[in-house]
C-alpha cells in the first residue's frame, strides 16, 4: 500500500482511539513505520497531534457519560469522584502549580525524606535501634565482607 493511504487511515483511526499500537493493529502497519513518519515528515506530524486531539475528546466524552451513568444509578464511588473533581467545595486541597510541575521538565537534584516517630508509647511500631546499625555504609560495608 501507498504511504498516502496508509497514513490516512492511520489518522482516521488514531482520531478515534488515540492509542498508537490500537491503530496501527488496525491498519497494519507498524509503530516504528508510525514514528519514522512522525519524525520525517511535519505535515503527518500535524495530522497525527490534530488527531489526538480529536480522539483523546471522543474517548473522554465516553468515559464522561459512563460516569455519568454510573452516578445516575446512585454508585457511592461515581458520585464521590463527580463531586471531588467537579465541585470546589468536595475537592481534595491541591498543591497550586503541581500541574505544572508535571508537565515541565525538570531534573531532580535531591530529596528529603523525615522519618517521624510515634509519641503514643503503645503504639504497634517496634523500635529496636540497639540491633541496627545507624549508617547505611557499615550496612554497605558488612554485605561486602562477607560476599566472595
Amino acid at each position: 500500500m501507498k504511504k498516502n493511504k496508509v497514513a490516512k487511515q492511520f489518522l482516521k483511526e488514531f482520531s478515534e482511539v488515540p492509542f498508537v499500537s490500537f491503530a496501527c493493529q488496525k491498519v497494519g502497519v507498524s509503530r516504528n513505520t508510525i514514528y519514522k513518519w512522525r519524525r520525517e515528515d511535519p505535515d503527518f506530524k500535524r495530522e497525527m497531534d490534530r488527531a489526538e486531539r480529536a480522539g483523546t475528546e471522543s474517548i473522554t466524552d465516553v468515559a464522561q457519560s459512563k460516569l455519568l451513568m454510573h452516578v445516575a444509578r446512585g454508585m457511592p464511588w461515581a458520585i464521590q469522584f463527580l463531586l471531588r473533581n467537579r465541585h470546589k467545595n468536595y475537592a481534595y486541597p491541591r498543591v497550586q502549580g503541581f500541574e505544572d510541575d508535571l508537565t515541565e521538565k525538570k531534573k531532580i537534584t535531591g530529596f528529603r525524606v523525615t522519618i517521624v516517630k510515634p509519641e503514643d508509647k503503645q503504639s504497634p511500631i517496634k523500635n529496636d535501634d540497639s540491633e541496627k546499625p545507624n549508617d547505611l555504609s557499615t550496612n554497605i560495608n558488612q554485605d561486602r565482607s562477607t560476599s566472595p
